[in-house]
């Protein structure tokens, strides 16, 4: 039966190795496929970049939605929550703070 002493030496062989051997599979791996669209040519909705000016017709349609809020909603048009983007409990009380300046505040 071999000695403890001599199986600890020879951990770091097989440690190198299989460092070896799974940099060398991932060299030898292929370069990932280039990023493709699932949407046809041509269907994609248009993007209208944000420093682009609206058409009379946008600013109409603009215009009639903040008319139509009362003041309170038309204040929270320019509020902005900042939270954080990880996972919270619904339980926890810093998500039921964020819930009630959504709905209540």
């Amino acid at each position: 039966m071999p000695s403890r002493r001599n199986t600890a030496s020879r951990f770091p062989l097989h440690l190198a190795s299989a460092s070896a051997i799974a940099a060398l599979l991932a060299a030898c791996a292929g370069a990932p496929s280039p990023a493709t669209s699932t949407t046809p040519a041509g269907s994609a909705a248009r993007v209208t970049p944000p420093e682009a000016p609206l058409t009379a017709a946008q600013e109409r349609w603009v215009d009639s939605t903040l008319a139509s809020l009362p003041l309170r909603e038309r204040i929270g048009q320019m509020v902005n929550v900042w939270v954080l983007g990880d996972y919270t409990s619904e339980q926890d009380s810093s998500y039921q703070q964020v819930l009630r300046w959504v709905e209540q505040d």
